[in-house]
């Protein structure tokens, strides 16, 4: 089944993001392109805040066991594919699924010289402290001159204190995308609260993107293009990532071979 994306007033010129349902979820059938040039064209919109993330196994598999990511994921403005399990997925289920994958590890980069260009404002929120300084210290050597509008580390209590200050840090450095760090369901949650408070054109979850700029390496171009980067993450960290890959990865075929049946 197939839909679209709103757009807003400046993008409408432009053909109509088309979506197809995966797991009862609309995912943006989008090249890495056209995600770039939407991402820019909302951070321009200040009336509005909408939230954008993603779907690999892993994040499929959580929308099956827990309601209320279910519903967090259902109320995004943009859902996206980010393994290359989800368009495989894609192309079997809803045929001719979405186009690329569509990982923010391959792209930040040209992500942040196109909101150079436009002038827009990001902010990092997310991980600890080291490894999102080291992130922003490493993306502005990649980007010379980008300044981040706000760096700041994601440990701390939803709810709280803390996090009623983060909310006015955003607020005063009048910040047009925040990319959050915080890894399922907690981003997602988090995002929620931001939308709400509003002030923020574009909340992105990026899961454990400031890591792979910080502290972790990066699987070789190849294994990412094969699907495999799993297997890089897995032999680096086999304890911690063993039950979310390997069980993981054949919990997301099963559902995938039982959908298609």
């Amino acid at each position: 089944m197939e839909g679209e994306i709103p757009r807003s007033p400046e993008a409408s010129t432009r053909p109509v993001l088309r979506t197809v349902s995966l797991f009862g979820l609309p995912l943006a059938a989008i090249t890495v392109d056209e995600f770039i040039d939407q991402l820019m064209v909302w951070a321009g919109d200040r009336e509005a805040s909408r939230v954008v993330g993603y779907l690999n196994a892993h994040t499929s598999n959580l929308i099956h066991r827990d309601p209320s990511y279910r519903r967090a994921m259902e109320g995004l403005d943009l859902l996206y594919a980010d393994g290359m399990a989800v368009v495989r997925a894609s192309a079997r289920l809803a045929p001719p699924g979405v186009p690329e994958r569509v990982n923010a590890g391959d792209f930040l980069v040209r992500f942040l010289w196109a909101a150079q260009a436009r002038g827009r404002r990001v902010a990092l929120v997310g991980s600890r402290p080291e490894t999102v300084a080291r992130c922003a210290a490493t993306l502005r050597e990649q980007v010379p001159g980008f300044e981040f509008a706000l760096v700041q580390h994601g440990h701390f209590a939803l709810g709280g204190p803390e996090e009623e200050d983060v909310l006015e840090a955003l607020a005063a450095a009048r910040v047009d995308m925040v990319l959050v760090g915080m890894g399922s369901p907690r981003q997602e949650q988090w995002a929620s609260s931001v939308r709400a408070r509003g002030g923020v054109p574009v909340i992105w979850c990026v899961g454990a993107l400031f890591e792979y700029f910080g502290t972790r390496r990066r699987a070789p171009v190849w294994m990412r293009q094969a699907g495999l980067e799993w297997a890089f993450r897995l032999a680096l960290e086999p304890r911690r990532l063993a039950r979310r890959y390997l069980l993981g990865n054949l919990e997301f075929l099963w559902r995938v071979w039982r959908a298609a049946r």
